[in-house]
């Protein structure tokens, strides 16, 4: 997955941009006038949808159809040659309840899907 980032001029730090990022296979949709697209529509057909969120710390993502969160942090490494480096944590819950985890990495979402 290709990861955004915005360089912040004058500074020496950058942030990981939010975003959604659907990947869906060929499947029909008819959306009538006043009713909302669906992005994401499961699994069985073929469809994944990761929500990134805005950071300037850590890497946050929610993956849909797995009910996952993953955390890229520094927080935990494996051996002294990678400190430094971000490994993901994972958490299996619902995005409500991540958002919470995000937020206590420096994280924040800006898509809120019904």
């Amino acid at each position: 997955m290709a990861v955004r980032i915005r360089a912040m001029e004058g500074e020496n730090t950058f942030q990981y941009m939010a975003g959604m990022n659907a990947i869906a296979s060929n499947w029909p949709q008819i959306v009538k006038p006043g009713e909302n697209i669906i992005f994401h529509q499961g699994a069985d057909k073929g469809s994944f949808c990761c929500n990134v969120y805005q950071s300037n710390r850590n890497f946050c993502c929610y993956v849909y159809e797995a009910n996952r969160g993953i955390v890229y942090t520094d927080e935990v490494f494996y051996s002294e040659d990678l400190e430094g480096m971000k490994f993901p944590k994972i958490y299996i819950m619902d995005k409500q309840s991540f958002d919470e985890i995000a937020e206590q990495n420096g994280a924040y979402s800006c898509i809120e899907l019904g």
